[in-house]
């Protein structure tokens, strides 16, 4: 696989992964909170919240086209909701899982 295409979201991908693992996300929370737990599943979650909206930005078009709809549909409010409900349910899985 090596169209134009898939090289520019495999950059892409890393470009966003290398700027998710800063360790500088937990600091603020745990500063804020006075509570690691917090920090952690805050840090957790935004990393993680931001890995899968990626990766729904980068299917959902493509989904959408292969089963013969409009693509720019994908890309517009239907992956904003379905990314946004998907950041909902990863925080509070991490904060189910990390806080007590």
């Amino acid at each position: 696989m090596s169209t134009p295409g898939f090289r520019s979201s495999r950059r892409t991908s890393l470009r966003a992964w290398s700027a998710r693992t800063s360790p500088g996300a937990f600091f603020p929370f745990t500063l804020l909170y006075g509570d690691p737990a917090v920090g952690l599943t805050a840090s957790l979650a935004l990393f993680a919240a931001s890995s899968v909206a990626t990766v729904v930005a980068m299917t959902l078009p493509l989904l959408l086209s292969r089963l013969g709809h409009d693509p720019a549909f994908g890309s517009g409010p239907l992956a904003t909701v379905v990314q946004d409900l998907l950041s909902i349910m990863v925080y509070f899985g991490f904060a189910l899982w990390l806080v007590d």
